[in-house]
Parts: structure tokens; C-alpha cells; sequence
């Protein structure tokens, strides 16, 4: 590797020793003069190690080509990622090139044939995925014998604590070893080829109708039938599944944990992997892989365990029978452990305090026995007494106590109750029927009673499951707003799951921020921060429980949406040990997929919403633009041809002649400034920046204020103002109200005959003041009477010696009454015409005002 990194040196590349170890090894370390070396970082809470590779600087300087030696090393405590090849995977994703070197013993796959081979445990291993997807693999080979030599004179230093063992091998061993080397890089090669990877094959694609299935357990047995299977779907080029099946009596806690770290392998090696539900393995297998068009199932072959896999047929006998078509591999079982010993859960000690339990319900029916044969009750009850005793223990303590009741009944019946008594001999023969008889009813009474037990549990754990995906399914259903979400979101998940959760939403620079009220206390630890950002914008898992940033003391899960992350579910559960396992992990994978759900759904309602707003308001510009143009020309033009004339024909007209085009001029300009202030208006209501400002007003100084506003239109109008004394105030916005009534009487002199008289009236009715502008116009039709307040409607009839508005007004006015919490409407005159009624609240006390304050000396309007 460093000879080909200084050759390319040369060419002017940029070329970076990132962890490249020459101790024992004197002609490397020449090798190293010239390329660049990132510092190490000494960093770690071991007083005496090897110096650690530098990610962050390595990330942080981004070279063209970084050397890495040993890519299946275990990185030490405190870095982020357990394993060296996840360091390469992250420096890959920002675009560094890497060159590192690998074992054939460290490729995943391969573990169990070299095992075998070299007669040592497998170390630290690869996926195999992430040697097939390398850019390159180049074969370094020796001569067996150059090789042997070699290995005798490097001796490494006792501290490294490599994963591999350095002793010489026998000359075969390296034989067979470069054999399997040659075999797998043919393997990748073909496996290029044949994919499309070269580029006189470009655009074939390798089809294939081969799919496995591989049966995954608890069982050590499991890893070895993983990673042939493993080996046969790499060299079919097919699809490969790793199942699960969970049975109703459910695992161990160490076991379930066994089962996750074997999906985990399964996963690393390019399975799919998933998890059925059912009391008969074989049959839920079989009927997986015929509805996956699955054509080999792979299973491993274990011994039979004790007197049980005599009385029923084995896993492989269950499918040989069942599989039909589908073809069977069986792999003979493994010896030793599937996975390094400190991931390895330790099995619980055996309890005593069930078989105690059980003891104590066998003499407490043994008693009962007794207390039969005083009330002269036949054999038969008491025998029933027995059997009672042994169901009891198989609901309190499950099969393994009821066994040992059902042997036990057997055994206190001989010697208490049959000839000779206190002894374990019979003199009746008869008595050897019914003992067996009694044996047999006790283990089937047992069975069956421990089954509807496990199947009672398995049924309240899928219904608590349901429960509990129902509960935050039908709680976010019912819920809007981002901040809702993430706080009905922490709630349900902590109670559920006894857990601390935070739920953390990026803000607008891309930082991780808390969402919701509830506040993690590990939030303040600076490193927790740093991993759920990581987390977030790497989007993969990390934390407790996972391959990365194993020291964390919370779990974080990235919330995938279709357009990336949109956050970090943290949770830290009160047992640390319920991360490992693979049904949690299922199920908090779940929920965070409904919060990203949840989240993506508010989101894209809010961004319909502004969608929606922005449309109407591009289309009430569009109508506002179509709909005033002719408004705003025709008295444009009035005041143009009025001017001009004035210009051109100057002292050339009379007096009464310019004083006409001078009132045209001064009528049109008064038009087009109520235009202007309507279109402003609607402007304003429409963006949502109209505000209102109140204060206590008079009814009749509005109404008055009104009126000398529009008197120039309605000054051959009679105009009548009935407004009762005692009025009381109304708490308005002044100018707003005032310009409600100028639309209603300018709408009133528009529609209706000229001349005809035009009525303001004003009454308090309970908690609310009422003003009306009625006209003696045409009225309005029932069809019109909803219509006629909508945005540019304009009735049909009208006065038509002038012109007719924008079709503003009266929505304005609607939209003033509501801002003010009151209601407009129009009602039928009774002898012809229309009513308009506004309807301000009453709903505040006015303050008080003396009648010396109230009213000035000089022209009586109110000061206040």
C-alpha cells in the first residue's frame, strides 16, 4: 500500500497517512518518508495506548487519498464509531478516498471456513458488503515458503493487542488460506462483471429468480448458518431473507438479545431481515417463503435436546416435510460462541424459587388428598386433587415446575395413598395403569395450561403493542401545530416506554434545538448534543445500543422524512439493557417513523396553507386589477378632458362653463380618492395588517361624520337620521366604522332612484347597538341577499346616470363588522328597498364623563 501511495504521489496527488502502524516492520518505515501524516489523537481513558486515528481531523483536512491500515480494527473507547471500516464509510460519504488493508481471516463471511482451517477463533471482522462495494481490491501474495519466513521475523510488540495472532502457520495452512484469498477476489470480480461493473458490459444487469431464506434463532448454531448463507447468495448473485420466529412462549431476556445480534449479523452481511409470529416454526417458515417466491430455505442442524427431540420431529424433519418444491440446506451445528464473548449476554442462574413454589402446591393438594380419604371419597378424587395442583403450577410457574409437579403427583400419590403406604413399591399391579394414566393426564393438563398461558401473554403483548401504537396513532391524528405534535409525542412514548424522551427539530442554520417542553436532563451534556447532530446529518442511528458513539447514555433516531431528516428522537429508557433487543428496537423505530409522519403532514398542511394564501392573494390582485382599471380610467379621463379644456380654451370660457369643469374635476377626484381608500382597505383586511384601533365613540358624531363626508353625492337626496337620546357608547375604530357608513350610503345613492330618500336609524338592542342605511331602491332577491357582500359583486340593477363601483365596499364593511366582533345584513324594506344592518357589542363599560367635560363651550363637539 505505501509503495503504490508514493508512486501515485508522484503524479501530484494529494495523499495523507492517516493510521498506518511499521512497528516490526523496518522496510515500511522509509516508505513513510515524504507523504503527509495527519496527527494521531492520544485522547482515550486508558493511561497507556497506541495513538488513535483522528477522525474529525481527517474529515476536517478532506485529502484526495487517506492510508488506513487494518480496516476490521476495533477502534478504542471514547471514539465514535466501534469498528475502523465505519470510520472509512463516513470519510467515503464526504467525498475522501481511502486505501486500507484487509486479512482474508476478517472478511465476515469467511470466519468459519478459516476457523477451521487454522484451528484459532475468528477476531475482528468485515462485512462483506463493504469488500464488495471497494472500488478496487488488489491481491498481495507471497510464496508459502517467502511468506512462512516472513511471519517468523516480524514479531509485533507485546501491547498492540492486535486482533490477529502473528504465530507462524504450517506451510498447508497458508496454502489453503491463499486458495480461499484467490477464490473470494475471483468472487468479486465476477460478481463486477457479471453486475455491470465494467465498461464493456455497461447497462447489462444480472437477473436471477433465486431467493433464500435462512432460519435465525437464539441458537450459537445461527451466526455459522448466517454467514453460509451469506456466502450462497453472494455466489447465486440472489436475494436473501434472515427470519425470526416468535413464538408465543417468548425468550429469555439474554436470548432475545442473542437473537438481535444475529439479525444485526445477518444485516451487515446484505440480508433483509424480519420477524414472524407463530407457535409452529416450521410451518410459518414455509409459508413465508412461498408467499416470497422463496426457492431454498437454509436452517442449521443442532443436536437433539435430550428425551424431547426423541418424542417429536426436529426443525429439519418439520420442513423436509412441509417444504415441497422449496430446496432444504441444513448446516451442521457450530461449536463455541457465534459472536466475541463481551457481546455476549450472561444466561441467569438457575431459580429455585419456582420448583419451591411447586413443592408447596404438591403438598398442599397432598393434604387435600388426605382430607378426601377421611370423608371416604374414592381414589379417583384425590388423584383429581392432584391434577388440580399440577394446572395451578403450570399457570403460577410456568412448564418447566409443572413438569416436576406432574412426576411429583405421580410419585406423593404411591407413597401416601396405595399399599404399602410410605413406600415407593406397589403390591397392586392395577395401581401401574393408573400411575401412568395419571402421568400422562398431569404432563397433558401441564402442557396445555402452560400453552394457553404463553398464548394468553403473547396475546396481551400484541394487544399492548396495538394499544400502544393506537394511542399515538389516534393522539397525533388528533393533533396540529409542530409544538403539539413533539409534546403529545414525548408524553405518550415516556409513559409508555418509562423512559426519558426529547424530541430535537432543526432550526434555520441546521442546529439540533429541543422541541417540546420536556427537558432530557442529559441535554446539558455537550457530547449527547453532539451525537443527536451527528445522528441527524449522517441520518442513521447512533448512541446506546448501536455501533456508533457506544459511550452515549441515550439512544437517538434520525426522523426520515421523503425530503431528509427532519429531526432526532432521543430516548433513554430506565433499562439500557431493552435498547439491545430486536422487538424494542422494532417498535421504537415505529414510533419514530409516526413522528416523521406526523411532522411531514403538519408540515405540508402548513405549506398548502401558505400555497393557498398566496394564491387567493394573487388572485385578488389579479380581479382587484381587472375590476378597478375601467374604475379608476373613466374618471381619470373626466378630470383629463375637464383639465385640458380648461387649458386650451382658458379666458375663452364663461364663468358658469368653468365652474362646471372645475365641479366635474373636484366630483371625479373626490370618486377616485373613495376608490383608492376602498382598494387600500381591501388591501389591508386581505394581507391581514389591518389592525384596529379603539376607542370610545358617539353614534351620532359617527354618523354625522359620515354624512359630510358623502353629503356632495346625496345632496338631492332627502336624508333622514333617527337617533334616539341616551345612545350608549360604542368602544370602535373611528375611522373604520365611519368608513362603513360612507360605503352603505354611497352604495344606498347608487342603487336607488335619484331623489328617493335615503334613512339612517340607530337603537340599542340588549348587549349590542344596531345602525341601518335604508334605501327606496329595487331591493334584493333572496339569491342576492348572501352574494351581494362578496369581493367585486356588483348588483344587476342600479343608478344608471352614474357609474357603479368596484364591487369593494360592502365587503369591506363586512369585513370591518367582523374585525369588531359584530355582523352585517341586509333586509327587505317594507313598502320597497333595502335595510343594511351593522351590529357593533356592547361588551365593555364605557368610563365615566361629566356633563361639564363632555361638551365644549365653543362649538359643542365632544372632546373626548
Amino acid at each position: 500500500m505505501l509503495q503504490a501511495a508514493n508512486a501515485q504521489l508522484a503524479t501530484g496527488e494529494d495523499i495523507v497517512v492517516g493510521d498506518v502502524d511499521v512497528r516490526g516492520h523496518p522496510e515500511c518505515g522509509p516508505l513513510l518518508d515524504g507523504l503527509g501524516v495527519l496527527p494521531p489523537s492520544r485522547q482515550g481513558p486508558e493511561p497507556v495506548q497506541r495513538p488513535r486515528f483522528d477522525l474529525e481531523a481527517a474529515l476536517a483536512r478532506r485529502p484526495g487519498i487517506l492510508l488506513l491500515c487494518d480496516l476490521a480494527r476495533r477502534n478504542s473507547t471514547g471514539t465514535r464509531h466501534r469498528r475502523r471500516y465505519q470510520d472509512v464509510a463516513e470519510l467515503l460519504a464526504v467525498g475522501v478516498s481511502v486505501w486500507t488493508t484487509l486479512d482474508v481471516q476478517q472478511i465476515e463471511s469467511l470466519v468459519e471456513i478459516v476457523a477451521r482451517i487454522t484451528g484459532k477463533p475468528a477476531g475482528d471482522t468485515v462485512p462483506d458488503s463493504i469488500f464488495d462495494e471497494a472500488d478496487e481490491v488488489e491481491l498481495v501474495d507471497l510464496p508459502p515458503d517467502d511468506l512462512l519466513s516472513r511471519m517468523r521475523a516480524a514479531v509485533p510488540p507485546p501491547e498492540e493487542g492486535r486482533c490477529l495472532d502473528r504465530e507462524p502457520m504450517s506451510r498447508s495452512t497458508l496454502v489453503a488460506l491463499r486458495e480461499i484469498a484467490f477464490r473470494r477476489a475471483a468472487d468479486r470480480l465476477n460478481r463486477r462483471f457479471e453486475l455491470g461493473g465494467d465498461s464493456g458490459s455497461a447497462g447489462r444487469a444480472w437477473q436471477t429468480t433465486e431467493r433464500l431464506l435462512v432460519c435465525v434463532g437464539p441458537s450459537p448454531t445461527s451466526a455459522k448458518v448466517i454467514r453460509t448463507a451469506g456466502r450462497m447468495a453472494s455466489s447465486m448473485h440472489a436475494q436473501w431473507i434472515a427470519a425470526y420466529v416468535e413464538r408465543p412462549a417468548g425468550l429469555a431476556p439474554d436470548e432475545e438479545q442473542r437473537v438481535g445480534l444475529h439479525l444485526k449479523l445477518a444485516e451487515a452481511l446484505g440480508a433483509e431481515t424480519t420477524t414472524l409470529v407463530g407457535q409452529d416454526i416450521a410451518s410459518e417458515l414455509v409459508e413465508y417463503a412461498r408467499c416470497k417466491n422463496v426457492s431454498r430455505i437454509v436452517v442449521g442442524k443442532t443436536g437433539r435436546s435430550g428425551w424431547r427431540g426423541w418424542l417429536r420431529l426436529s426443525l429439519v424433519d418439520r420442513l423436509l416435510a412441509l417444504s415441497g418444491d422449496i430446496e432444504v440446506y441444513v448446516i451442521p451445528g457450530a461449536v463455541g460462541p457465534m459472536v466475541p464473548d463481551a457481546e455476549l449476554p450472561r444466561r441467569k442462574r438457575f431459580s429455585l424459587r419456582r420448583y419451591a413454589g411447586a413443592s408447596l402446591a404438591m403438598a398442599l393438594a397432598t393434604g387435600i388428598a388426605w382430607l378426601f380419604e377421611a370423608l371416604g371419597l374414592t381414589d379417583t378424587n384425590m388423584v383429581l386433587a392432584y391434577l388440580l395442583g399440577v394446572a395451578a403450577v403450570a399457570v403460577w410457574y410456568g412448564k418447566g415446575p409443572s413438569i416436576f409437579a406432574s412426576f411429583g403427583a405421580v410419585l406423593l400419590f404411591n407413597f401416601f395413598f396405595t399399599e404399602p403406604r410410605y413406600t415407593l413399591m406397589v403390591h397392586d399391579t392395577g395401581y401401574a395403569f393408573t400411575f401412568a394414566v395419571m402421568l400422562v393426564i398431569a404432563l397433558l393438563v401441564s402442557t396445555l395450561t402452560v400453552r394457553v398461558r404463553q398464548q394468553s401473554e403473547a396475546a396481551r403483548l400484541r394487544e399492548r403493542r396495538t394499544e400502544m401504537l393506537y394511542r399515538i396513532s389516534q393522539r397525533l391524528s388528533a393533533t396540529t401545530g409542530q409544538h403539539q405534535i413533539v409534546e403529545a409525542v414525548e408524553q405518550q412514548i415516556a409513559e409508555i416506554l418509562q423512559a426519558e424522551v426529547s424530541i430535537l427539530l432543526p432550526d434555520e442554520r441546521g442546529e439540533l434545538r429541543p422541541a417540546g417542553s420536556r427537558r432530557m436532563g442529559l441535554l446539558g451534556d455537550p457530547f449527547l448534543r453532539s451525537v443527536a447532530q451527528w445522528v441527524y446529518e449522517h441520518r442513521t442511528m447512533g448512541g446506546a445500543g448501536t455501533e456508533t458513539h457506544t459511550e452515549a447514555k441515550a439512544l437517538c433516531l434520525p426522523l426520515l422524512g421523503p425530503d431528509g431528516a427532519a429531526g432526532v428522537l432521543m430516548i433513554r429508557p430506565a433499562d439500557a439493557g431493552q435498547l439491545l433487543m430486536p422487538e424494542q428496537r422494532r417498535l421504537l423505530e415505529t414510533f419514530a417513523g409516526q413522528v416523521t409522519l406526523a411532522l411531514e403532514r403538519d408540515r405540508f398542511s402548513e405549506r398548502l396553507h401558505s400555497t393557498l394564501a398566496k394564491a387567493e392573494s394573487e388572485k385578488l390582485r389579479s380581479a382587484l386589477l381587472s375590476s378597478v382599471s375601467h374604475d379608476f380610467r373613466s374618471p381619470l379621463a373626466t378630470i383629463a378632458g375637464a383639465s385640458s379644456s380648461l387649458l386650451e380654451a382658458g379666458d375663452g370660457l364663461d364663468t358658469g362653463a368653468q365652474q362646471e369643469l372645475l365641479r366635474s374635476i373636484f366630483d371625479d377626484a373626490n370618486r377616485l380618492s373613495h376608490l383608492v381608500d376602498n382598494v387600500l382597505h381591501m388591501t389591508r383586511i386581505e394581507s391581514g395588517h389591518l389592525r384596529v384601533h379603539r376607542e370610545w365613540n358617539i353614534v351620532e358624531d359617527l354618523v354625522g361624520s359620515a354624512l359630510t363626508h358623502i353629503s356632495r353625492q346625496i345632496k338631492d337626496r332627502p336624508v333622514a337620521t333617527r337617533i334616539p337620546e341616551g345612545m350608549p357608547l360604542v368602544s370602535v375604530d373611528g375611522v373604520l366604522i365611519e368608513q362603513v357608513l360612507i360605503n352603505l350610503l354611497d352604495n344606498a345613492s347608487k342603487y336607488s332612484p335619484a331623489g328617493s330618500p335615503i334613512e339612517i336609524s340607530a337603537r340599542a338592542d340588549g348587549r349590542r347597538v344596531v345602525v341601518a342605511v335604508a334605501d327606496r331602491g329595487p331591493g334584493l332577491g333572496a339569491h342576492e341577499k348572501e352574494r351581494v357582500f362578496e369581493k367585486f359583486y356588483r348588483g344587476a340593477a342600479g343608478d344608471r346616470r352614474g357609474p357603479r363601483g368596484a364591487g369593494l365596499g360592502l365587503a369591506i364593511c363586512q369585513a370591518a363588522a367582523e374585525l369588531h366582533g359584530g355582523r352585517i345584513w341586509v333586509e327587505d324594506r317594507e313598502g320597497g328597498g333595502a335595510s343594511f344592518c351593522l351590529a357593533l357589542p356592547l361588551d365593555d363599560q364605557p368610563p365615566p364623563i361629566s356633563v361639564e367635560e363632555s361638551v365644549s363651550p365653543d362649538d359643542g363637539a365632544p372632546n373626548g
